[in-house]
């Protein structure tokens, strides 16, 4: 059976404001100078810790690949503190973490039920995301941008639209912080797929930008630290490539393979009930199908995991270097 593509050019969108949006940025920021929440892995925050400031005064690299729900559970401002302290050198997320992160930044408010839209055929269907985003990518591609860097800053620079709420945006801070923010989408994994302007070639040439500064970013990870908060397939995928890529170089100019890192993951599953510790899990063990625990254990360094809240997580992290 022959078939012809849709034509999406056809799609109906409608204004972003008319959505019924799930949470509003007045109720979900963290403050970080209020008390932490009670974490039940404080012996693993303090040791994370402890190897972030090591790390930061040797010169190597703290990298946080984080999914959007770090950000939709209010952890901006937490990693704005982060990064005005100098103790991340790099940032990374998926598609989802960058939408929700403009819209929280333009309208103060994003994510709606998956359930109820789909069957309208209004999930997505959102003029300004679609737009924007496509329009800082475009101007971004024209500078040789990445996709953290251009929708960063189109945030922070109000360079079209003036974004009210730019204080509770990751990106916007990245850009103002000058620390390098990259983005890894999938092509159709995201809603502005449905929007007659998606175009997989503008966001894949700003994806690429990205993936190669990501794995210049790994290159300074000798004695560094990974932090992989609520990512399960982004953060392990992108990261294993990169670092082969990294490696691959290093071997050629006889220089040795990245080594002397920490990672730790950070998720709120039980992690298989495995001791990551005693090594990979037998197939036979379904914590061996924990792509986000499997993955990382596999990258040199020693991995961590980290069963707990990711906010809760970062919020007495940050407590625990101011105290450093």
């Amino acid at each position: 059976m022959k078939l012809t593509p849709l034509n999406i050019t056809k799609l109906k969108v409608r204004p972003l404001a008319e959505r019924e949006s799930l949470t509003r940025v007045e109720d979900i920021l963290v403050a970080p100078d209020a008390p932490p929440p009670p974490c039940s892995a404080m012996a693993r925050v303090r040791d994370c810790a402890t190897k972030i400031i090591a790390a930061r005064k040797r010169g190597a690299g703290v990298m946080l690949l984080y999914g959007a729900h770090l950000l939709r559970n209010g952890a901006a401002l937490l990693l704005d503190r982060m990064m005005a302290r100098g103790l991340l050198t790099h940032l990374a997320t998926n598609g989802a973490g960058s939408i929700h992160d403009w819209e929280y930044a333009w309208l103060g408010r994003s994510t709606e039920s998956v359930r109820k839209n789909v069957v309208t055929g209004t999930f997505g269907a959102w003029d300004e995301t679609g737009r924007y985003l496509h329009l800082a990518l475009q101007t971004g591609n024209q500078r040789g941008e990445g996709y953290g860097a251009a929708l960063g800053r189109f945030i922070a620079e109000d360079t079209v639209t003036q974004h009210r709420w730019k204080h509770a945006s990751i990106l916007s801070s990245a850009f103002r912080h000058g620390v390098p923010m990259t983005v890894h989408p999938g092509i159709g994994y995201d809603i502005i797929a449905c929007h007659p302007n998606f175009d997989g070639a503008v966001i894949g040439q700003a994806a690429a930008v990205d993936f190669r500064l990501l794995a210049a970013s790994i290159d300074t990870l000798d004695g560094g630290v990974v932090l992989s908060i609520g990512s399960a397939v982004m953060a392990p995928q992108v990261f294993e490539k990169a670092l082969s890529c990294v490696n691959n170089l290093r071997l050629q100019a006889g220089r040795p393979i990245v080594s002397g890192h920490a990672i730790y993951v950070v998720d709120i599953q039980d992690g298989g009930n495995w001791d990551w510790s005693a090594g990979e899990p037998p197939k036979t063990n379904p914590a061996y199908y924990l792509r986000f625990c499997k993955s990382f254990s596999r990258m040199g360094g020693t991995m961590h995991y980290v069963q707990s809240d990711n906010v809760a997580f970062l919020h007495n992290l940050l407590h625990e270097l101011y105290a450093l």
